[in-house]
């Protein structure tokens, strides 16, 4: 069971990443090349 809980947060974990990543595309993003 505690090695299914630790997939089970990684696999939420990444999927929350990806899904926040989407969302703040169009949003504010600083231009990497203007330092």
């Amino acid at each position: 069971i505690g090695i299914l809980d630790t997939f089970v947060k990684i696999g939420a974990y990444y999927f929350h990443e990806r899904v926040w990543d989407r969302l703040n595309f169009g949003k504010r993003k600083p231009p990497e090349y203007n330092i």
